[in-house]
């Protein structure tokens, strides 16, 4: 749910509202353990920080992103989490 809100925010420009909802997203995939969750919100806020010109923060962002695509074993993931941390 708050991946496509987080989604819909970035579509339309709304960065910040998209940093809100991936946030939250991320809280909650923390709590549940969901890691799969969690690695796509740091995707969701890379790309978002990097939309607002913060390369520095968006980096950060897409390397926990690719981390956790890594640990997780998700190739596709893996994939685009790297695609995320070129775009800095």
């Amino acid at each position: 749910m708050y991946r496509v809100l987080a989604e819909s925010f970035n579509s339309t420009g709304n960065y910040p509202g998209g940093i809100e909802y991936a946030n939250q997203g991320m809280r909650v995939a923390k709590e549940t353990g969901d890691r799969g969750a969690e690695g796509h919100a740091y995707r969701i806020l890379a790309w978002s920080h990097v939309s607002l010109g913060d390369y520095a923060q968006g980096t950060e962002h897409a390397k926990q992103g690719l981390l956790i695509a890594k640990q997780v074993g998700v190739r596709g993931a893996e994939g685009r989490a790297q695609n995320s941390s070129r775009i800095v």
